[in-house]
């Protein structure tokens, strides 16, 4: 991992990054572009896309808050052990040393010591398209991915890794028709038994098909 301090920006990434994309990055993070997903269960988080000299085509991860406070205080967070990038970085590695296809995590950056602001980097899978909108235009299609979508939760079960918020929104499809899981901002290590922890990914991805009112042939997950 390289380290690298950049006026009050702290970088860590996989492989070391200019003067010059580090400003520019920094000039991205404090962009007003920022915007959200337009899919419906599209979550809180603001992205952006740039492209990385010597890395390629990028997305910028924004974490914005919510709820109440989000009126006083959207963008910064109350430092803890590990800020929220680092954490959805770290889960992303894990994830993927586990056989999970997630994207190709790059780097994460934060501004700020006891509250802060926060911001994650991740290689662009290229013509992706969210589940969410599969689902909705074309079912046919939809249902046939539920086997690899239900193939990368045996994978997160396996390891431990509750992804809480797995739900149709968190999934894209690149052009190949290969599956990614996305989001795992608030992921976190499930210390109880197995079926347990399928239970809570099949309650949580059930709840998203009934409160959207997606067709209960999208039920079907083949969880072991």
């Amino acid at each position: 991992m390289f380290h690298k301090k950049q006026r009050s920006y702290e970088f860590v990434s996989m492989s070391e990054l200019s003067v010059p994309a580090l400003d520019n990055l920094i000039l991205l993070f404090n962009s007003k572009e920022n915007k959200k997903s337009g899919t419906i269960l599209g979550g809180r988080s603001s992205v952006l896309h740039t492209t990385i000299e010597n890395v390629g085509p990028v997305i910028v991860k924004h974490y914005t808050r919510g709820g109440l406070v989000a009126h006083v205080n959207s963008q910064r967070y109350f430092f803890a052990k590990k800020r929220r990038g680092q954490i959805e970085f770290e889960f992303l590695i894990h994830a993927k040393k586990a056989g999970v296809s997630v994207p190709k995590p790059f780097a994460h950056a934060s501004c700020g010591s006891l509250f802060y602001k926060a911001w994650l980097i991740t290689k662009k899978i290229e013509k992706a398209q969210n589940f969410v909108e599969i689902c909705l235009n074309d079912l046919k299609k939809a249902i046939t991915f539920l086997p690899e979508i239900s193939e990368n939760i045996n994978k997160l079960i396996a390891a431990s890794i509750h992804h809480i918020d797995l739900h149709p929104g968190n999934i894209i499809i690149d052009s190949s028709s290969r599956v990614y899981l996305i989001d795992f901002d608030k992921a976190c290590y499930f210390t109880g038994e197995r079926e347990k922890l399928k239970k809570r990914y099949r309650q949580r991805w059930q709840r998203a098909l009934e409160k959207y009112k997606f067709s209960d042939k999208l039920s079907n997950l083949l969880l072991e």
